[in-house]
């Protein structure tokens, strides 16, 4: 993936709300927007979790309070046969379109998509096996590490680079939506450190000051929701699309606006900065 500037991608995640219609009305947003890219998510309820209402499959509290988690991949879940032609029409509008994978089988069905990269959820980074195998691919993986321990974020990182180059963090808040307060925006630094860069935010706050903020401590990849109504799952912390086009103007700002370092050595004036040397003369 290109670093030479921040990458926005539109997540797409539940908000088509099982209409490919709505799908296709996302992809076009996105790119209305100003997106970069376009991620979906490949996964069954079967494939994620158990078909249970015990305790401690049900979730407390947020914006899914009492529903199940089978429920809740029920409902998210978008039909494999829907990603090609997603993908042809991201592409053709000269988007990069990837997604995210949960399972050995579905990198298998995404390999004879051409699916260019793979994205890795925080609740994922235990899966070894999963990441050792998208590594293989050779192609892009950015891993999330918003649940993520310590040892296992640098675990993931180093299985990946066995097999690949092109390896990047994310930084991660896994609440829905997240508490700016929780978002810990430092982190992304050292992220970078350890990634030569390829490091960004996957956020699930509300509104762009989070995102845009983020670019100012090195993120070089955005990642935010985006809907296109207020049906979908994760509707509660989307930007609309012309919400997501601010975000994208914010964070093309905050991309030109951060520059070079000029403390010490010789300055080299710019020319508007020379033109106005003559205010402090009259001081």
């Amino acid at each position: 993936m290109d670093r030479e500037r921040v990458i926005v991608v539109a997540e797409m995640s539940a908000n088509h709300c099982q209409r490919f219609d709505t799908a296709v009305e996302i992809v076009l947003a996105a790119y209305w927007a100003g997106a970069d890219a376009v991620k979906v998510q490949m996964f069954t309820p079967d494939g994620m979790t158990l078909n249970s209402r015990d305790d401690e499959f049900i979730v407390k509290d947020g914006l899914w309070k009492g529903k199940s988690l089978y429920e809740l991949y029920s409902a998210a879940c978008m039909p494999y046969e829907w990603v090609p032609k997603l993908k042809e029409i991201a592409e053709e509008l000269g988007m990069f379109f990837f997604t995210s994978v949960y399972d050995l089988d579905t990198v298998d069905v995404c390999e004879e998509m051409g699916m260019p990269a793979y994205k890795i959820s925080s609740f994922e980074i235990p899966h070894i096996p999963l990441i050792e195998k998208v590594a293989k691919t050779g192609k892009t993986v950015i891993i999330s590490t918003g649940m993520a321990e310590y040892e296992e974020k640098w675990k993931a990182l180093r299985t990946a680079r066995n097999h690949t180059k092109d390896v990047w963090l994310l930084h991660c808040v896994s609440q829905y939506p997240a508490n700016p307060k929780d978002m810990n925006l430092r982190t992304i630094m050292e992220l970078g450190r350890y990634c030569s860069g390829r490091c960004g935010l996957s956020d699930h706050s509300l509104g762009i000051t989070i995102p845009t903020m983020a670019v100012g401590m090195g993120a070089r990849m955005i990642e935010k929701h985006i809907k296109v109504n207020n049906n979908g799952l994760d509707a509660g912390f989307s930007l609309t699309p012309q919400e997501f086009c601010g975000m994208v103007q914010a964070v093309r700002m905050a991309e030109a606006s951060i520059g070079v370092c000029k403390h010490g050595g010789e300055k080299k004036y710019r020319r508007l900065e020379r033109d106005g040397k003559w205010i402090r003369t009259v001081k």
